[in-house]
């Protein structure tokens, strides 16, 4: 494999499937599928956080362990996954969809920031609550992936082109982090919050904020499915 004379560290809250979607192209100019073929590994084995697929790429990529742990999500059996020392059922980090903020996306464009032009994929925007970029205050885009395939979350491949990114932007109306979705992202850089939300799992205290939310909006008859 050639290698280049610089490592490429997973910058903070970065995905595991961007870092090395990032790692593959810096370091052998491939593509995610090409350079973990070259390694001995799959796309699968990343999605999944499989401890050899940890410790491959951590001995391929010279970063520590831990941090490529940080970034990625652990399938613990067929509903369970786990982050960070949270466990949640899979549709928590669901695979199906895919979300971004245009703003960011523009942002690492530039060449010499962070990620040296490289589009970046936060871990965050995979779970179910965070909607809003925390830094440029405006909706994150969510939509359905139009094939399994799209589950790993390369931005190079499953995020419009610029221009498009340009007019998402520009169209955004800006709103506030909502107090659920700071919640979720707190205690996964294991802060502390009530304990009657931190002793069920993140997952279920998130369901549960929603539920007592809409109770407390339209009292205990309503459609849960009908709300956006």
């Amino acid at each position: 494999m050639t290698r280049s004379r610089e490592t490429t560290p997973l910058l903070s809250g970065e995905s595991l499937m961007s870092w090395v979607a990032r790692t593959g192209r810096d370091r052998t100019g491939l593509d995610p599928s090409a350079f973990l073929d070259l390694v001995g590994l799959t796309r699968r084995d990343v999605i999944a956080g499989t401890p050899a697929c940890l410790d491959r790429l951590a001995e391929v990529g010279e970063v520590s362990r831990e941090s490529l742990e940080r970034g990625g999500c652990a399938t613990i059996d067929r509903h369970l996954q786990a982050c960070r020392g949270e466990r949640f059922h899979g549709d928590f980090a669901g695979r199906g969809r895919t979300t971004f903020c245009p703003s960011c996306l523009l942002d690492d464009a530039r060449p010499y920031g962070p990620s040296r032009g490289r589009r970046v994929g936060r871990l965050a925007w995979l779970f179910s609550p965070v909607r809003t970029c925390a830094v440029h205050r405006i909706p994150l885009v969510r939509f359905p992936n139009a094939s399994p395939g799209r589950q790993f979350q390369d931005m190079d491949a499953v995020v419009p082109a610029d221009a498009d990114l340009e007019a998402l932007a520009a169209a955004a109306l800006p709103r506030m982090v909502s107090p659920l979705q700071a919640y979720v992202e707190a205690r996964l850089e294991g802060a502390a919050s009530p304990a009657w939300l931190d002793g069920q799992r993140i997952d279920q205290a998130a369901i549960a904020s929603e539920m007592v939310g809409a109770s407390v909006l339209h009292g205990t008859r309503f459609a849960r499915r009908a709300f956006t």
